[in-house]
């Protein structure tokens, strides 16, 4: 066996064929899982002549087998294992760091599935201490460090397949071992040499971490550990895992949720801020460097800067995160607002001047929790809880004086925060284009904390602030000096930045800057863009026109134009300025990429559909067609059709609000008239048969998407069932000219579905034809779009019993057709939108009107292929058939809804469901349940509870409790034991009983399928017994079980 998994590792590793190396990986990950590969990857290791990559896969094999595969050994053979692997540590311990790291994650996952009783009196760590004593000092040296790193890194890893209460007991053992490892921490500082300094504060890192600042000993402020790590900052070699361990230390003396310094840890805390702030004149170099780089001038031969320090940019990021971690954690000492506390904010000022916006973006969590401490809003809450010419009581006198302190820290910062305001990140136009995409996301949190700031100095002085740039542009250029228009951008985009702030009406800067907006020079188009976004975020102080004529401004144009509407519309009910939208919507329709695209196809139509043409001719006249429109959209520069959608949305919203409720609808269906004629005469040229001119019909398709866009802006339901029925005849020649095509049917149910929604109860003059149709449609193409437009004139309907007689055929057609064709696993993972929309449409039925699927003719079949879709991969497919199962067995849900309705079969359609549920109760709570063992993701346990609570509760008397109880007694030893079974059974039978998760010793339903589940995953064996004992034998290969 050694010798085929040499071979398969040198195939991996040193083949130049693809094929063989897949090959390979596949075998030797078959072989990890086996148990053979414990004695297999073990020899290998103390083979003497295994090359290198021979011995670091087994090293990671091992590894991997003891986390997640250690309940494969028996008792007798733990200690031989742990002995194996400290043997192995000493041969790999100088010279093979690699196989060493592997060898230490292996004897930590061995700590933690083995008690520290089993180990020594002291636990793992005085066992190791003894096996090392003696051993070579350089090699027990480099073991001994490395594992008192990865010991805590691994006390609550999720990757070793522990139990929680022993992943628990391993985490409060190592903590109770803290000041031991900090012991043999210090003794090491007596070793030589950078590297050994480094792996000691790298370690002293994650024993920090662990503690949480508890059980550690006494003195550790004039401890040599907290000394080597302040002196680590000085020294290149050792300043990152300095860096770590001061920032644990930070950490250590406030309490971690709430920043409230420990007493006891003043002394330390001192020590530690004042080294840190010693850093800022080295930083400051760094910075004048990076500012003179950043304008292309030479920061090292720049006058200004000391030369004395050389740091590199990770070092500098280093300074920067611990002047944040030190302003962060003392933020409320830093609120006492004294002078004492200037020196980290001023190093957090120079945090945020620095040109890179990885490390300027460090500081943004600081400025948000200071402004949340001193902002306006909070000072206005507080004073309004004393109301005016009410005597004042002793609390009212204690909030005053809270308010007052508050007002003084606010003066205190204001200055920081007002150079905050005023400093305008720049650098975009010299970045690579690698580099912008990562400075526009910046950007949105730059906004972020310069409505921070606002709220800390008031929005007037921030205005102010933000518009000072602007004001030095304009009189550099009065001067007779170039427009400098990146200032100027970059000003705009930081005003736009702020414009949730509560300006008043009248704003007089506000009223200037629009005034002045019109007279920016239109290029280079960055400026009309930004300016076109500044527009929209202020749309209630707009009054000037904004026009779509350059290709880069007009999308920020037409998202100004609908804000505008939206803000605005209700002024906008004049003669003059409704002509005024009405000839930009015209002119917007006619200048979008679908217009142009339409026409020039409908110009190759006329020769497509001539009778001379072969069906092969037809086939190429329509694809010339098509690349011909295409070719005239780019020739004409059209408007991207985003921005029409977006002028469409503005124009209905304007009509909404500015015209008498009985002229609306007049006005949404003359808004309607310029999108419905094309598609009519387009559809008019096409003969009306199925699944033919695909190719010709998806230049229109845009047409009929402007369609969807203002069905889906309307909510006047008289004028959209009008635009509907108008639109109705061309939807239909539509949908059988691209029955073939799965996007275009797809795109076109969607003009539907928005109509019919929009519409309302209105369209039921057209509802006889959609039930009529739409079967033969779905029937024809057998997609899923149909059921979500079926669905949505369910929820409208539901409530009109007398509509049950049209609705049920059709829903019992589609429901019935569908399931039919979900027959097996595999088909439903085959066609997940499938699942989907069925599920998503019967839990609509099951929501809104029950009495539809309770009924023998559909029931049946719906549950039995549920049966299989609770175990369907995909994502959404899967949860919508739990949230149906769960609607469908909720008394409060489906049952309730029935009693709505006292004139129906109520007895009937409630038997009906018990019976089904003591039919497929047994079968689908073992579907359920393997599906929260493994079959699905974990994420999917919190979908099953309550389906499982749902059918306890409908039918636990009668069978459900004993469904569960039998399903856990599958479930073998090595996934659960038998304590885990009660608890399980104990919290279902409390749902039984009503009291689940009450105080009584029993968990709730979710919590123990949580537990369960977790259990049965710890490790492959445990989730695959668990899966096998549950899950039916004919599903086991589709779930690679086999």
């Amino acid at each position: 066996m050694a010798d085929q998994v040499i071979a398969a590792i040198t195939a991996l590793y040193r083949s130049d064929d693809a094929a063989v190396r897949s090959e390979a990986d596949r075998w030797l990950e078959r072989w990890q899982s086996s148990s053979e590969a414990w004695t297999v990857a073990n020899a290998i290791l103390h083979n003497p002549s295994s090359e290198p990559e021979y011995t670091y896969f087994c090293a990671q094999t091992l590894k991997t087998k003891v986390q997640r595969d250690y309940e494969e050994l028996p008792a007798e053979a733990v200690p031989q294992l742990r002995d194996s692997v400290l043997q192995l540590l000493l041969r790999f311990g100088r010279g093979a760091p690699a196989v060493r790291t592997q060898l230490c994650l292996a004897m930590a996952a061995l700590a933690a599935h083995l008690p520290a009783a089993q180990w020594s009196e002291g636990g793992v760590l005085r066992w190791l201490m003894e096996r090392f004593n003696g051993q070579d000092p350089a090699v027990a040296m480099s073991c001994m460090l490395e594992l008192l790193t990865v010991l805590p890194q691994e006390a609550d890893s999720r990757k070793i397949a522990c139990r929680p209460e022993r992943r628990a007991a391993f985490a409060a053992e190592l903590r109770a071992v803290i000041p031991d490892a900090l012991q043999l921490l210090t003794s090491c500082l007596a070793q030589p040499g950078e590297t050994v300094r480094g792996q000691v504060l790298d370690s002293l890192g994650c024993w920090l971490k662990l503690s949480g600042g508890s059980d550690l000993p006494q003195g550790l402020a004039a401890s040599q550990l907290v000394t080597a790590a302040l002196e680590g900052l000085a020294v290149d070699g050792t300043f990152h895992a300095a860096v770590d361990a001061v920032v644990e230390l930070i950490w250590i003396t406030v309490d971690p949720g709430t920043c409230v310094p420990n007493p006891e840890m003043t002394g330390l805390a001192q020590l530690l801020v004042g080294r840190v702030m010693a850093l800022r004149p080295r930083f400051s170099v760094a910075l004048h460097k990076a500012i003179a780089e950043s304008e292309g001038r030479d920061g090292g031969n720049d006058n200004d800067v000391d030369d004395v320090f050389d740091d590199d940019s990770e070092t500098v990021k280093g300074m920067a995160r611990l002047f944040c971690e030190v302003a962060e954690a003392y933020i409320q000492l830093v609120l006492a607002a004294t002078p004492e506390v200037l020196p980290p904010v001023e190093a957090l000022l120079d945090v945020t001047a620095h040109p890179e916006h990885d490390i300027f973006s460090m500081s943004f969590g600081f400025w948000h929790k200071l402004s949340r401490q001193v902002s306006v809003p909070r000072l206005q809450k507080e004073e309004q809880q004393q109301q005016p010419g009410s005597p004042v009581q002793p609390a009212a006198a204690a909030t005053g004086a809270a308010a007052s302190e508050q007002q003084r820290r606010r003066e205190f910062f204001r200055p920081a925060f007002e150079k905050l305001i005023a400093w305008l990140p720049d650098g975009y136009s010299s970045m690579r284009s690698s580099e912008r995409a990562d400075w526009r996301r910046c950007r949105h949190a730059w906004a972020d904390v310069l409505v921070d700031a606002c709220d800390a100095v008031g929005h007037q002085r921030a205005l102010q602030l933000l518009l000072m740039p602007l004001t030095d542009v304009s009189q550099a250029v009065a001067a007779g000096r170039e427009f400098d228009w990146k200032t100027a951008e970059l000003a705009l985009h930081c005003v736009r930045s702020v414009a949730c702030m509560p300006f008043t009406p009248h704003e007089p800067m506000l009223e200037q800057l629009m005034t002045a907006l019109p007279t920016l020079p239109p290029k280079p188009p960055q400026l009309p863009y930004t300016s076109s976004l500044l527009l929209s975020a202020y749309a209630e102080w707009l009054d000037k026109a904004i026009t779509l004529d350059n290709p880069v401004s007009a999308p920020a144009a037409a998202i100004a134009i609908r804000d505008l509407c939206d803000c605005c519309g209700r002024h906008m009910g004049t003669p003059h300025i409704l002509e005024q939208l009405m000839s930009l919507y015209h002119k917007t329709l006619e200048a979008g990429a679908a217009t142009k695209a339409a026409a020039a196809a409908s110009g190759a139509q006329g020769v497509i559909g001539g009778p001379v043409m072969t069906a092969e001719q037809r086939t190429a006249a329509t694809g010339a067609a098509v690349a011909a429109a295409g070719g005239a959209v780019a020739a004409a520069g059209a408007l991207h059709e985003d921005d029409v959608h977006c002028v469409i949305q503005g124009m209905v919203m304007c009509l909404s609000r500015c015209l008498p409720e009985q002229q609306l609808p007049t006005g949404l269906v003359t808004l309607a008239r310029p999108l419905l004629q094309p598609v009519t005469s387009a559809m008019q040229q096409f003969t009306p048969s199925l699944g033919t001119g695909e190719a010709a019909l998806a230049a229109h398709l845009p047409l009929f998407d402007r369609l969807a866009t203002l069905f889906q802006s309307m909510k006047q339901q008289q004028a959209a069932a009008s635009i509907l029925q108008q639109a109705w005849a061309p939807l239909d020649v539509a949908l059988l000219r691209g029955a073939a095509d799965r996007s275009t049917v797809e795109r076109l149910c969607r003009v539907l579905r928005y109509g019919i929604k929009a519409s309302g109860k209105a369209c039921a003059p057209l509802l006889p034809t959609l039930l009529e149709t739409l079967p033969g449609r779905f029937q024809q193409t057998r997609h899923p779009a149909f059921m979500y437009v079926v669905s949505e004139l369910l929820k409208i309907f539901c409530t009109e019993t007398a509509a049950d007689g049209s609705m049920r055929p059709i829903l019992t057609a589609l429901v019935g057709s569908s399931c039919q064709g979900l027959a097996t696993l595999q088909a439903m993972d085959d066609q997940p939108d499938l699942v989907d929309d069925t599920f998503l449409l019967a839990g609509r039925a099951a929501a809104y009107c029950p009495r539809l699927l309770l009924v023998p003719q559909l029931l049946p079949q719906l549950l039995d292929t549920a049966l299989l879709g609770v175990l369907v991969q995909h994502r959404e497919a899967c949860r919508s058939v739990l949230s149906f199962l769960s609607r469908l067995f909720d008394p409060s849900s489906a049952l309730a809804s029935l009693q709505e309705h006292p004139g129906l079969d109520q007895a009937a359609s409630v038997g009906l469901l018990e019976q089904q549920v003591l039919r497929v109760g047994p079968a689908l709570t073992r579907m359920l349940l393997g599906g929260a063992v493994g079959a699905l993701p974990q994420s999917r346990v919190e979908d099953i509870t309550p389906i499982l609570q749902a059918m306890l509760k409908l039918a636990g008397q009668k069978g459900a409790l004993q469904w569960i109880t039998e399903c856990a007694s599958l479930i073998p030893e090595v996934a659960l034991t038998a304590a885990d079974r009660q608890a399980f059974l104990a919290a279902a039978a409390a749902v039984v009983q009503g009291n689940a998760g009450m105080d009584g010793g029993c968990p709730g339903l979710e919590e123990a399928l949580e537990v369960v589940s977790d259990l049965c995953r710890r490790n492959k064996r445990a989730m695959k017994a668990a899966q096998t004992a549950l899950l039916p034998q004919q599903l086991h290969g589709a779930l690679g079980l086999v």
